[in-house]
């Protein structure tokens, strides 16, 4: 199931953000593209999605909610295909 971020934070000493979907526990983390990686729970289920060289990727944008953007949209992605 598909929910929106529950939280983005950034770490600029990483160069990475994590969009939070859920609080549930990280059972299997999948990298579906170089550098973006999907946390789930115990029924498959995105917790969160994990993005590196976050300010190399979104450019000029604000990084967290460009990163947001790019989490819900490889989600929903992930759903249709599944």
């Amino acid at each position: 199931m598909l929910t929106h971020a529950k939280s983005v934070s950034l770490d600029k000493e990483a160069d990475a953000a994590y969009i939070a979907f859920s609080a549930l526990a990280v059972v299997r983390t999948d990298e579906i593209e170089d550098g973006v990686l999907v946390d789930f729970d115990d029924f498959g289920n995105p917790v969160g999605v994990e993005i590196l060289a976050v300010h190399s990727r979104a450019g000029t944008n604000d990084p967290a909610s460009w990163a947001a953007g790019l989490a819900e949209g490889l989600l929903s992605r992930l759903s249709t295909a599944a």
